[in-house]
C-alpha cells in the first residue's frame, strides 16, 4: 500500500524527526511506500528573528547586537542547524518534492497520523482538523499510531470533537497512558497504548544515520531541547569528577549560539552519531534516553520536576526497563555523588524488554494495515 503519513515532519525537532523516519523505515520494511504530505507546518521556525522593543534600554541595546549578528550570520548561511534539518528531511523522509492541493489524499492508500502530539490543540493550530482526519475523503482508511496530546488536559469541546473523529479510524493507538484513558472517560474504549516508533528500531538500525566524529578524550554529550541552568550545573559537576569534556546540544539553537567551542551543531544525524560515540550522556529528552537505552551508554535522564501522580514517559520508559534510578530531577540533582554513582552504574541486560517493547508495536501496525486493506 501507499502510506501517508501525517506528523511534525517538518519541525526543527530532533525527537519529531527521529520518529518519523523510524516509522517509514519499519513501514517499508513491512513493504509499504511512505510519503510524508507537506500539508501542515507546525514546528516550521522563521530564519531570522526579530527585534523586540518593550525591553529596558539596556536589555534592548543588547538583543539589538545579539540578534542581529545571529540574523547576519543567516543569511551568510552559516545557521548550520537548520541546514542539517533540512538535510536530513531530504534525505531520510523524502521530503522535498511536495505533494500540491488534494493529490496526496487521493494517491495514498491509507494515512497514518501520529508518532507526536498531533492532537495537541495547542501545537497542532489550524491544522487540528487534519490529524483527526476531517480533512480525508470518506472512507479513506485511517490509523492512529503512538498519537498525543502532550501533558495538557482536553478541554471538553475538543475532547468531544476527538472521540467523534476517532470512531472513523480504522485502528488507535497512543502514546501515553494517560490519554488513553481520557479517551474512555470521554466514551472511547479503543484505544491501545504502544511505543514511540525510535523504540522499534534496533540500535544496529540507526546505522544508517551514523558517520565518525572527531574525539579527544572521553566526552559527555548532554542533549535537551533547552538547556536549563540545573542541567549545565550538573553537567559540568559530573564531567568534572569523571574527567570528560563536556559538549552541549540543545535541539533549537540560533547560529550564534553554534559559534560556542562547547556547543555541538544539532541535527537527528548529529544527535545518533554523537550519542551513539559518547561515553557518557545526561539528556533531558525522551528521545535522548531511547537512544541512550538502545546503545548501552551510561546515561542519566534529567527532569526539572516529576510529579509521583503524573509520571513523565521518559519515567515511564526508564522504570519498564528497570532503570528508574537513572532519572535524576533538579532537587536530586545537589547530590553530585550519587549522580555520579548512577552514571556509573552498569546496564542490566536489556534485550527481552526492548523485543517485547517492539513486537507490542509492530503486532498494532500488522494488525491495522491488514484492516485498512479489508476497508
Amino acid at each position: 500500500m501507499k502510506v501517508a503519513v501525517l506528523t511534525f515532519h517538518r519541525a526543527f525537532n530532533c525527537g519529531a524527526l527521529l520518529q518519523a523516519w523510524a516509522l517509514r523505515r519499519i513501514l517499508e520494511e513491512m513493504g509499504h511506500e511512505v510519503v510524508f504530505p507537506d500539508a501542515n507546518w507546525v514546528g516550521v521556525q522563521p530564519r531570522f528573528v526579530r527585534i523586540v522593543f518593550k525591553r529596558p534600554l539596556m536589555r534592548f541595546l543588547r538583543s539589538v547586537a545579539f540578534r542581529s549578528l545571529n540574523n547576519l550570520l543567516a543569511c551568510l548561511g552559516l545557521d548550520g542547524s537548520r541546514r542539517g534539518y533540512e538535510r536530513f528531511r531530504r534525505r531520510f523522509l523524502g521530503v522535498g518534492v511536495a505533494c500540491g492541493g488534494q493529490a496526496w489524499e487521493r494517491d495514498c492508500d491509507c494515512v497514518i497520523v501520529g508518532s507526536d502530539q498531533v492532537w495537541n490543540p495547542t501545537l497542532a493550530g489550524p491544522w487540528w482538523p487534519l490529524f483527526l482526519g476531517e480533512t480525508l475523503p470518506e472512507g479513506k482508511p485511517r490509523i492512529a499510531y503512538a498519537a498525543s496530546a502532550g501533558d495538557q488536559a482536553l478541554d471538553e469541546a475538543h475532547s468531544w470533537q476527538l472521540t467523534r473523529a476517532l470512531r472513523r479510524f480504522c485502528a488507535v493507538s497512543v502514546r501515553e497512558e494517560t490519554l488513553q484513558k481520557r479517551l474512555r472517560t470521554a466514551g472511547f474504549r479503543g484505544a491501545q497504548v504502544v511505543p514511540d516508533p525510535t523504540c522499534l528500531l534496533r540500535a544496529e538500525d540507526y546505522a544508517a544515520l551514523d558517520r565518525p566524529l572527531k574525539r579527544r578524550g572521553r566526552t559527555m554529550v548532554v542533549y535537551a531541547v533547552g538547556l536549563s541552568p540545573g542541567l549545565r550545573t550538573l553537567a559540568c559537576a559530573l564531567a568534572k569528577r569523571i574527567g570528560a569534556r563536556v559538549r552541549f546540544m540543545p535541539c533549537n539553537q540560533a547560529p550564534i549560539q553554534q559559534l560556542r567551542p562547547d556547543t555541538l551543531v544539532a541535527s537527528p544525524d548529529r544527535l545518533v552519531a554523537e550519542l551513539r560515540q559518547a561515553d557518557y550522556v545526561l539528556t533531558h529528552s525522551f528521545h535522548g534516553t531511547v537512544l541512550s537505552v538502545l546503545f548501552r551508554r551510561p546515561f542519566l535522564a534529567f527532569r526539572e520536576v516529576e510529579e509521583p501522580a503524573h509520571p513523565s514517559r521518559t519515567r515511564l520508559l526508564l522504570e519498564r526497563f528497570g532503570l528508574g534510578e537513572r532519572l535524576v530531577t533538579t532537587q536530586m540533582a545537589g547530590d553530585v555523588e550519587a549522580s555520579l554513582r548512577r552514571l556509573l552504574a552498569p546496564l542490566p541486560d536489556l534485550d527481552e524488554p526492548l523485543a517485547a517493547l517492539r513486537k507490542q508495536g509492530l503486532d498494532f501496525l500488522r494488525t491495522a494495515l491488514e484492516a485498512a486493506k479489508v476497508r
